[in-house]
């Protein structure tokens, strides 16, 4: 166990900035059903490239070496020509993407894919790609961002993957809203369904239900307004909790802290009531759905991990985490649960001194905690030593994580340097 410092949802705030920052930089997200995974693919774009028909070219290859870290745990050295900031598993291929180092910092990057071999662990030659295309992590749909001229407004369109032709379109303008900090739309795949909500539309706030299959928003339902919300899919549809990272809105009433959305439904229903709890981490996966809670007052350094099974708003159990207290969690239930946290130092170390990544499994039927690997320290960087793994830096695929590790190559937060790969069983 290990005892940390309060962490409240204003501090979390200061690295969603940072995340923010590294996306609208060029970062985009591959993995099908994760939460954030369009918001920072159109941050990474600025909002507004649209579709290309046409094939992608290849991009400038990354230069790859492998080494062994600390004589365990193989790794890459990720080349200079292309910033990767996510890992996912899309099509049961593992895939580094990212933005070309020559375009990282344009309004709107290029953006790249490489496939990574597991064994032995090595990158293939990166392909450009284009930013908007749904085909790229695996999906029929995706939203396209575009930004309103002199305004701070922007608009959402559907963009669609013909499954049986490979023919890309976009649609008309389905949603508009506000685009600031706090109001970007956030997103979710699963169960057949795309799923877009937004706390500052012109309609106020909204989820829509978008079909997967034919990329047609089917049901439009209005919503609380929560402030940087997290959302999660699975079959059984759409979960929106409180984020720590929102909190409450000021005079505002008090959200409840985690809702559910039935396919088809014209209303979202109450799962976790209006109380001082707040959503730390929020995973769906078949018809599980797993939550680290977290308070008003104490952040997520005092959490509790939640389960769910199907639409059943009764937890199948909850339980008082150990110590761990994640921000980030991946895996499901065939995978298990995962997270990698820094090692808390038990004297006062400057905060970004180095220190040994701690990779813990959370067992998806009970909540247990325990750690299974410990990787060699390094130097954490600037603002993230409180808050361990980042959405994308990591993947399960078979019994391994592959975990992107810094340092950053450009502005201290865009571009793992190296890919780890670390055995779970």
């Amino acid at each position: 166990m290990r005892i940390r410092g309060v962490r409240s949802p204003w501090v979390a705030v200061v690295l969603l900035v940072v995340l923010t920052a590294a996306a609208s930089a060029g970062s985009i997200l591959t993995a099908p059903v994760s939460t954030a995974s369009r918001q920072a693919r159109a941050d990474a774009q600025h909002q507004g490239t649209e579709l290309s028909t046409s094939p992608t070219a290849p991009a400038q290859l990354p230069t790859t070496t492998t080494s062994v870290a600390a004589g365990e745990y193989p790794s890459v050295l990720l080349g200079a020509a292309d910033e990767f900031n996510q890992i996912a598993v899309a099509h049961g291929d593992l895939l580094l993407s990212g933005a070309s180092a020559s375009t990282a910092s344009r309004v709107n990057p290029s953006c790249v894919s490489a496939v990574v071999d597991p064994a032995p662990l090595a990158v293939e030659p990166a392909t450009a790609v284009d930013c908007n295309d749904p085909a790229v992590d695996g999906g029929t749909v995706a939203e396209v961002n575009s930004y309103i001229p002199d305004s701070n407004n922007a608009t959402i369109r559907i963009a669609r993957v013909d499954p049986r032709t490979g023919q890309k379109s976009v649609g008309p303008v389905v949603m508009t809203y506000g685009s600031y900090s706090d109001t970007r739309p956030v997103t979710a795949s699963g169960g057949g369904w795309f799923w877009i909500y937004d706390n500052s539309t012109t309609q106020g706030a909204e989820v829509l239900q978008v079909s997967m299959s034919s990329g047609q928003v089917v049901q439009t339902v209005a919503m609380p307004t929560l402030y940087r919300p997290l959302l999660t899919a699975d079959d059984d549809g759409l979960w929106i909790g409180n984020s720590i990272e929102g909190g409450v809105c000021p005079g505002c009433s008090a959200p409840s802290a985690l809702y559910y959305l039935a396919p088809g439904s014209d209303k979202a229903a109450v799962v976790v009531p209006a109380s001082s709890l707040l959503v730390c981490w929020l995973i769906g996966s078949g018809d599980h759905l797993w939550v680290g809670m977290g308070r008003q007052h104490t952040g997520c350094t005092k959490e509790t991990i939640w389960r769910f099974d199907g639409s059943d708003f009764r937890p199948v159990f909850e339980v008082p985490d150990q110590g761990y207290d994640p921000d980030t969690v991946i895996g499901d239930e065939s995978d298990g649960l995962w997270t990698m946290l820094w090692q808390w130092p038990p004297t006062a170390l400057p905060p970004t001194s180095p220190r040994p990544q701690e990779i813990v499994h959370i067992n998806p039927d009970t909540g247990a905690e325990r750690v299974v690997a410990t990787l060699p320290p390094l130097t954490i960087p600037i603002g993230q030593g409180e808050y361990g793994l980042l959405p994308g830096q990591a993947a399960v695929l078979g019994e391994s994580m592959y975990l992107l590790e810094p340092p950053f190559r450009m502005n201290g937060y865009l571009g793992y340097s190296t890919l780890v790969r670390v055995p779970l069983r």
